[in-house]
């Protein structure tokens, strides 16, 4: 039986300059953010459980898209598979960035995956299509 080798380790360094470089989108994220949370609390959803709600399903369509949904006649379920539809997309996102995560360990590939979101993704399979792998830019724009 083999044990796997996974060659590739993310530089901190990296992470740090990918971070304040996509920091200017970051504030697109906040302002988004805001106007999630006016329309939410005018749903009724109490401000902490916009937060949350913000912290759990992480990204701004489907949550515009729930708060749509929440109290009227619909029922969670139909709000979830809303929520998963729209969400899908990062399934093909992850899977389109296996030639650049195959060489990391499978707990590292499926951390950074979790940080996916459209900006880092866009940054780095743009790299990657110039010839240079930037993980980084996924943890670091991710955070």
């Amino acid at each position: 039986m083999s044990v796997a080798s996974y060659s590739y380790q993310l530089q901190p360094a990296r992470v740090r300059v990918e971070f304040f470089r996509l920091l200017p989108i970051s504030l697109f994220v906040v302002a988004f953010g805001a106007a999630f949370g006016l329309a939410a609390t005018q749903k009724g959803l109490e401000p902490l459980q916009a937060v949350l709600m913000s912290a759990t399903v992480f990204a701004g369509a489907s949550q515009f898209a729930a708060v749509d949904m929440w109290g009227t006649e619909v029922s969670v379920l139909p709000m979830i598979a809303v929520v998963f539809a729209i969400n899908s997309r990062h399934l093909l996102m992850g899977a389109s960035l296996y030639p650049m995560l195959k060489d990391v360990s499978p707990g590292k590939r499926y951390g950074l995956l979790l940080l996916l979101t459209d900006a880092n993704w866009a940054v780095s399979a743009q790299e990657y299509q110039s010839g240079r792998r930037n993980l980084e830019v996924i943890l670091g724009g991710g955070l």
